[in-house]
């Protein structure tokens, strides 16, 4: 998996000169230095500074197009300048429908990606936001992506059953327990779910990867088939907000595989 340097690395030799105008097809991606003054000259406007990530994306490589061989995506990642007036509906931003505009300007959403639509841009995660794979019944279990006064964590959470019966659970609706939560030092991951119907065995157990091994999270979740959630498992790709609407997340690459082995697993101390 390629680190933060390697891929600031890779990215840099798009950089073109400030005023290059470079047309769709010649390079494959297109970026413009951002230097230190007008960073904090779009901060001093919106009054606020941006994620540290994005601000760090800004300084090593600059803003610009990605895909810019393909005249069919805009694809663009906007100019500090322009996520600022766009999360204050300064200028044309200022002409979008109302949803979108209390939206985007909401001091719980910051966009910074556009990707061409009307009003279609992407948004840094939000603190509260979850966002995962789930085995997906009555008493469902989950490892899920999310974010805490600006740090990322891995959770495991499940819903546990009242019983073994078929009747379904007065508390159907009550919230989760969690399990286990540990530190991550990425804003995303590999996530994974083995589930185990034999013999009446039922259980989902959760894991991540890490150095290219699957590490275990949480517990080993009990799935009890009930009629509150009748059509029995599914595996579920799910992002929620729990504090303000809206967020963003991107899934890559989901595999399903029957009755087959997968890699090592370390086994938690």
């Amino acid at each position: 998996m390629m680190d933060k340097a390697d891929l600031y690395r890779a990215l840099k030799e798009y950089v073109v000169p400030q005023g290059t105008i470079v047309p769709c097809g010649q390079r494959k991606h297109c970026f413009y230095a951002v230097g230190v003054e007008e960073l904090s000259e779009a901060e001093a406007l919106l009054a606020q500074p941006f994620p540290a990530e994005l601000r760090q994306f800004y300084l090593e490589v600059g803003y610009g197009y990605l895909g810019n061989d393909d005249p069919c995506f805009r694809n663009q990642l906007m100019h500090p300048l322009e996520v600022a007036k766009l999360k204050l509906g300064l200028d044309f931003y200022g002409n979008m429908y109302q949803g979108d505009f209390e939206y985007y300007t909401s001091d719980s959403i910051f966009p910074f990606f556009d990707l061409g639509g009307e009003a279609d841009y992407l948004v840094i995660q939000l603190d509260g936001d979850y966002a995962g794979i789930c085995a997906w019944i009555g008493s469902y279990g989950a490892i899920a992506l999310t974010k805490e006064k600006g740090d990322y964590y891995l959770v495991m959470f499940a819903r546990p059953a009242a019983d073994e019966t078929v009747e379904a659970d007065p508390d159907f609706l009550s919230m989760p327990v969690e399990y286990e939560r540990i530190p991550l030092p990425a804003s995303s991951a590999v996530l994974r779910v083995d589930l185990d119907f034999k013999d009446k065995k039922d259980t989902a157990d959760f894991f991540y990867e890490e150095n290219g091994r699957w590490k275990a999270l949480g517990i080993s979740h009990r799935l009890i088939f009930k009629l509150d959630h009748f059509t029995g498992c599914r595996f579920g790709l799910f992002a929620y907000a729990t504090r303000q609407p809206g967020g963003h997340v991107d899934f890559m690459k989901f595999r399903y595989r029957i009755g087959e082995e997968h890699g090592q697993v370390q086994e938690k101390a």
